[in-house]
């Protein structure tokens, strides 16, 4: 599963067939709730609403709250065959540390996109030594 926040569907361009996405409160109460891709729903519900019926990830029960509409591949991934959970769950629950291994940001206009860049050079936070940081702005020639 992949610890997502409420943004992601709107930064991914995410759509939902069928219930809902991740909200906050299933991040302040590190919920047990998964939204699952259109080809994880054909392969583990194939004659059924997954809505409220829980599949189990490394060991833990979570109950399907989304399905999200076949999108296909996407930059070398297949959100279809995804299974998003909240972050908070993915690194309380299953990580036991606060870990980010990605993060998605979208600026309003190129401006905005240097920015962003600018301030993941300089002032975004880094954890331990070896950690390794990129940053990339799609769309407006502008990369690091």
């Amino acid at each position: 599963a992949t610890g997502v926040m409420p943004d992601y569907e709107r930064l991914r361009n995410v759509t939902i067939a069928s219930g809902r996405f991740i909200s906050h409160q299933d991040i302040e109460n590190w919920d047990k709730v998964a939204v699952i891709g259109s080809k994880v729903k054909d392969e583990l519900f194939p004659t059924e609403d997954p809505l409220g019926k829980t599949i189990n990830i490394g060991g833990t029960n979570v109950t399907i709250v989304g399905v999200m509409k076949a999108k296909g591949r996407s930059g070398g991934e297949d959100t279809d065959k995804s299974i998003l959970a909240p972050i908070s769950t993915i690194q309380k629950r299953w990580v036991g540390r606060e870990v980010v291994g990605m993060v998605w940001a979208q600026p309003r206009n190129g401006d905005d996109s240097r920015r962003l860049v600018a301030w993941r050079e300089s002032d975004f936070p880094r954890r331990g030594q070896d950690s390794d940081y990129g940053a990339e702005a799609k769309g407006h020639g502008v990369g690091a």
